[in-house]
């Protein structure tokens, strides 16, 4: 099983680690993976766990060999600031050509 990562999704990759279904995780991302992965990875469980970032085909090594892929949806990082929570709490802030209100 592969996903990919963001703080908001942390909790969905500790679910994952933790689930006797699941034998092997590969967290991919363009940040942070190989912090995440060391934290998860003291959780004892079945699943064996690997974290990935971008460089040296990071995405194709994650994704090789997968069964089931697991993209969590997110509000992009570049969208973090508190102007555009605050903006998206009121419905204005646009993502990707729609306005968050109406995603």
């Amino acid at each position: 099983m592969s996903t990919s990562l963001t703080a908001s999704q942390q909790p969905l990759s500790l679910l994952l680690k933790a689930s006797p279904l699941v034998d092997k995780l590969a967290l991919y991302d363009v940040v942070n993976t190989p912090g995440v992965t060391a934290d998860l990875s003291h959780i004892s469980s079945i699943a064996q766990i690997e974290g990935y970032l971008p460089a040296d085909d990071g995405l194709k090594k994650a994704l090789t060999g997968a069964d089931v892929v697991v993209i969590p949806a997110g509000i992009p990082r570049k969208y973090t600031h508190i102007s555009f929570l605050s903006a998206q709490k009121e419905g204005g802030a646009e993502t990707g050509g729609v306005k968050a209100s109406q995603a």
